[in-house]
Protein backbone atom coordinates (compact mmCIF):
# COMPACT_ATOMS: atom_id res chain seq x y z
CA UNK A 1 0.00 0.00 0.00
CA UNK A 2 1.43 3.43 -0.96
CA UNK A 3 2.56 5.69 1.86
CA UNK A 4 0.85 9.01 2.48
CA UNK A 5 -0.99 10.88 -0.23
CA UNK A 6 1.92 12.58 -1.97
CA UNK A 7 5.01 11.55 -3.86
CA UNK A 8 6.92 8.43 -2.97
CA UNK A 9 10.16 6.86 -4.12
CA UNK A 10 11.34 3.27 -3.92
CA UNK A 11 14.93 2.35 -3.10
CA UNK A 12 15.88 -1.33 -2.96
CA UNK A 13 12.21 -2.28 -2.63
CA UNK A 14 11.57 0.10 0.28
CA UNK A 15 9.13 2.94 -0.21
CA UNK A 16 9.75 6.41 1.24
CA UNK A 17 7.09 9.12 1.45
CA UNK A 18 5.97 12.19 3.38
CA UNK A 19 6.17 10.45 6.77
CA UNK A 20 9.85 9.79 6.04
CA UNK A 21 10.41 13.51 5.44
CA UNK A 22 10.72 12.98 1.67
CA UNK A 23 11.56 16.15 -0.23
CA UNK A 24 11.98 16.04 -4.01
CA UNK A 25 13.68 19.04 -5.62
CA UNK A 26 13.96 19.65 -9.35
CA UNK A 27 16.13 22.24 -11.06
CA UNK A 28 16.91 23.16 -14.65
CA UNK A 29 20.21 24.43 -16.04
CA UNK A 30 20.71 25.75 -19.55
CA UNK A 31 23.80 24.62 -21.42
CA UNK A 32 26.23 27.55 -21.28
CA UNK A 33 28.14 28.59 -24.36
CA UNK A 34 31.39 26.98 -23.19
CA UNK A 35 29.79 23.52 -23.17
CA UNK A 36 29.92 22.97 -19.41
CA UNK A 37 26.89 22.71 -17.18
CA UNK A 38 27.21 22.99 -13.44
CA UNK A 39 24.29 22.20 -11.17
CA UNK A 40 23.89 22.25 -7.44
CA UNK A 41 24.49 24.23 -4.31
CA UNK A 42 28.20 23.74 -3.85
CA UNK A 43 29.55 25.45 -0.77
CA UNK A 44 32.93 23.76 -0.97
CA UNK A 45 35.92 25.49 -2.59
CA UNK A 46 36.62 24.61 -6.18
CA UNK A 47 38.07 21.16 -6.63
CA UNK A 48 39.80 22.16 -9.84
CA UNK A 49 37.58 19.67 -11.66
CA UNK A 50 35.04 21.30 -13.93
CA UNK A 51 32.21 21.02 -14.30
CA UNK A 52 31.19 19.95 -10.83
CA UNK A 53 28.06 19.97 -8.71
CA UNK A 54 28.42 18.96 -5.12
CA UNK A 55 26.00 18.32 -2.27
CA UNK A 56 28.59 16.95 0.13
CA UNK A 57 29.55 13.55 -1.30
CA UNK A 58 26.58 13.49 -3.74
CA UNK A 59 26.68 15.21 -7.13
CA UNK A 60 25.22 15.75 -10.59
CA UNK A 61 26.98 17.30 -13.54
CA UNK A 62 26.95 17.43 -17.31
CA UNK A 63 29.68 17.70 -19.89
CA UNK A 64 29.23 18.70 -23.52
CA UNK A 65 31.61 16.03 -24.80
CA UNK A 66 31.68 17.23 -28.40
CA UNK A 67 29.45 19.28 -30.68
CA UNK A 68 26.74 16.60 -30.72
CA UNK A 69 26.89 14.73 -27.39
CA UNK A 70 26.20 15.49 -23.74
CA UNK A 71 27.24 13.09 -20.99
CA UNK A 72 25.64 13.40 -17.57
CA UNK A 73 26.81 11.96 -14.25
CA UNK A 74 25.06 11.51 -10.90
CA UNK A 75 25.91 9.96 -7.55
CA UNK A 76 23.74 9.58 -4.44
CA UNK A 77 26.03 9.00 -1.49
CA UNK A 78 23.44 8.77 1.30
CA UNK A 79 25.11 11.74 2.99
CA UNK A 80 23.29 14.39 5.01
CA UNK A 81 23.29 17.79 3.33
CA UNK A 82 21.49 20.84 4.73
CA UNK A 83 19.64 18.67 7.23
CA UNK A 84 18.35 15.99 4.82
CA UNK A 85 19.83 12.71 3.61
CA UNK A 86 20.33 12.51 -0.18
CA UNK A 87 19.11 9.07 -1.25
CA UNK A 88 18.56 9.60 -4.99
CA UNK A 89 19.98 11.92 -7.66
CA UNK A 90 18.48 11.87 -11.18
CA UNK A 91 19.09 13.81 -14.38
CA UNK A 92 17.70 14.11 -17.89
CA UNK A 93 18.01 16.49 -20.83
CA UNK A 94 15.27 18.46 -22.56
CA UNK A 95 15.09 20.82 -25.51
CA UNK A 96 12.14 23.08 -26.22
CA UNK A 97 10.29 21.43 -23.32
CA UNK A 98 10.61 17.92 -24.75
CA UNK A 99 12.85 15.13 -23.43
CA UNK A 100 15.92 14.31 -25.51
CA UNK A 101 17.18 11.61 -23.12
CA UNK A 102 15.90 9.13 -20.60
CA UNK A 103 15.76 10.01 -16.92
CA UNK A 104 18.81 8.41 -15.26
CA UNK A 105 18.98 7.93 -11.46
CA UNK A 106 21.66 7.06 -8.94
CA UNK A 107 20.48 5.65 -5.61
CA UNK A 108 22.19 5.38 -2.24
CA UNK A 109 22.29 1.97 -0.54
CA UNK A 110 21.29 1.09 3.02
CA UNK A 111 23.73 -1.60 4.16
CA UNK A 112 24.46 -3.02 7.62
CA UNK A 113 22.61 -0.18 9.35
CA UNK A 114 24.27 2.64 7.39
CA UNK A 115 23.59 4.61 4.21
CA UNK A 116 26.45 4.35 1.71
CA UNK A 117 26.98 5.64 -1.80
CA UNK A 118 25.50 3.65 -4.63
CA UNK A 119 26.98 3.30 -8.09
CA UNK A 120 27.48 6.38 -10.25
CA UNK A 121 24.85 6.77 -12.97
CA UNK A 122 25.74 8.07 -16.43
CA UNK A 123 23.72 8.89 -19.50
CA UNK A 124 23.98 10.46 -22.93
CA UNK A 125 21.94 12.93 -24.95
CA UNK A 126 22.36 14.17 -28.50
CA UNK A 127 22.60 17.87 -29.16
CA UNK A 128 21.04 19.58 -32.15
CA UNK A 129 23.30 20.56 -35.05
CA UNK A 130 20.99 23.46 -35.83
CA UNK A 131 22.67 26.64 -34.48
CA UNK A 132 19.23 28.23 -34.08
CA UNK A 133 17.73 25.30 -32.13
CA UNK A 134 16.57 25.93 -28.58
CA UNK A 135 19.24 25.36 -25.95
CA UNK A 136 19.59 21.99 -24.30
CA UNK A 137 18.51 21.93 -20.65
CA UNK A 138 20.14 19.74 -17.99
CA UNK A 139 17.46 18.80 -15.45
CA UNK A 140 18.34 17.38 -12.06
CA UNK A 141 16.18 15.96 -9.31
CA UNK A 142 17.26 15.08 -5.79
CA UNK A 143 15.26 12.99 -3.33
CA UNK A 144 16.05 13.60 0.32
CA UNK A 145 14.69 12.10 3.52
CA UNK A 146 14.89 12.70 7.27
CA UNK A 147 18.39 11.61 8.30
CA UNK A 148 16.94 9.47 11.12
CA UNK A 149 14.87 7.34 8.71
CA UNK A 150 16.16 3.97 7.57
CA UNK A 151 14.48 0.90 6.12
Amino acid sequence: MPKGNGHTIVIDGHEFGAEDGLVISTERFEDPTDGRTVAGWSEEPSTGINPHAIWGASYAYSWHVNSVTYRGYALAAGNVYRGLRIVRVCFWYTRNGKPVSNKVCAKAIFRDGFWVKGPEATGLANDSLDPDAPRTIFNIETARIDPQRNY
